[in-house]
This record gives structure tokens, sequence and C-alpha cells, in this order.
């Protein structure tokens, strides 16, 4: 199944993804975002109050306004991003249910060495028109379909990442099984349904990290 923002709370909410109670609720984006504007005020508070103590040393009154500093930059950027999501994309939310280290490193060795060359391959296949739209030159697109990051003819590599949709880190119950993927080709052997191309999605760096640091709130 590919994940986009429609389905993806209904794919990390279904019990073939992770343990839940039968009454849990998928919040809206707007709940979600209440929430955590709600942590960042808490935050905000707890630094304002620690401020105001009295009986702090120069050291521990330098580290509480640090912190206080901290927790405003942290409330402004979080209204920043809100008002500046890339187009194509939205906050939308997800169950993120843990797994062990020790299977996400398993998760990612089959990323890495089974998966990632062919999904290259598989962009270049099925997507050459998106990835010029992209930005992506002919010799670039030659590489992906030899399974090599795409460069340009002198060499220089693109700014983008392979990146999971829902994150190997929070897979829960698929990182426990082995299905086929049905983008990949007839032939290949079945991979965990995180490392399915349908979770993969090629992005440039600057929305990589945007992504990344918004999940950080």
């Amino acid at each position: 199944m590919r994940i986009r923002a429609h389905n993806i709370s209904q794919i990390t909410s279904s019990r073939d993804f992770a343990r839940l109670a039968d009454n849990t609720e998928i919040p809206t984006r707007e709940e979600l975002i209440e929430n955590i504007r709600d942590r960042l005020r808490h935050r905000h508070l707890r630094a304002e109050v620690e401020l105001r103590r009295h009986d702090l040393s120069p050291a521990q009154r330098e580290e509480a306004n640090m912190r206080f500093e901290r927790a405003v930059q942290k409330m402004d950027r979080f209204e920043e991003m809100l008002d500046n999501v890339p187009r194509g994309f939205a906050l939308v939310p997800t169950f993120y249910a843990p797994v062990q280290q020790g299977v996400n490193d398993v998760l990612y060795k089959e990323y890495q060495h089974f998966v990632r060359s062919r999904y290259l391959q598989f962009l270049a296949e099925e997507h050459a028109g998106e990835l010029k739209k992209l930005g992506i030159c002919d010799h670039g697109i030659k590489r992906m379909l030899n399974g090599l990051d795409p460069t340009t003819a002198s060499g220089k590599p693109y700014e983008v990442n392979i990146d999971h949709i829902i994150e190997r880190g929070g897979s829960a119950r698929w990182a426990q099984i082995k299905q086929k993927d049905p983008d990949a080709h007839i032939n290949a052997p079945e991979r965990s349904p995180i490392n399915h191309y349908g979770n993969l999605i090629l992005l440039p760096e600057c929305i990589h990290e945007f992504k990344n640091e918004l999940n950080g709130f």
C-alpha cells in the first residue's frame, strides 16, 4: 500500500500496524497542533518560573535564562513552520510505535543492502518525468537506473535524500513481518512493509530537514 496524507493515520492506527485499544481515537490535525502548543507553553512556563527564583547563583541564572530563551525560540519556530509547510505536504497525525534498537538495525540493513539501490532503479524506470521536474538531469536518471545516487554530468550530487514516510524506529508490527512489495519486481523476495517502495520517498534535502525538525516537536 502506498502511504499518502489521506491514509497514513488509518494505516498507523490499524491492528496490522500497532496494538491499540479498541477505543483509541485518531487526533485531528487541529488537536495535534494544540497538543504540541500546550507542551511548548508548559515548557515555557516552567522556564519562566525557574528564572524568577531569587536563590539562583549567577551560573544557575545564566542556565535558567538560556532554557527560557530556548523555550521562546521553540514556540516561535513551531508557529513559523506551521505557516511555511512546503507545498504538497501536510501536518498529519500518525501513531509512532517504537521498536527495539536491534530490530531497527535489522530493518536498516535490509533497506541499505537490498532495497535502497533497487528503489532508485524503480524511480528511474517508473517516474523519470517526475525526477526531471525535481531537477534531475538525464545523466542523474541514468545513474539511478544502475542503482546509484543521482549526480550531474560533472559529478556533483543532487541535494536529495530517500526517506521513510512511516519511520523505521516507529514501525511496530511492520517490523515483525515480511510481505511481497506490490511495486517491486515480481521475483523480488518478501521484505518488511516499512521498507516497501510505497513507504519511501525521494525528498529535496531542505524538505527532509524541515520534516525531521517538525517531527522533533
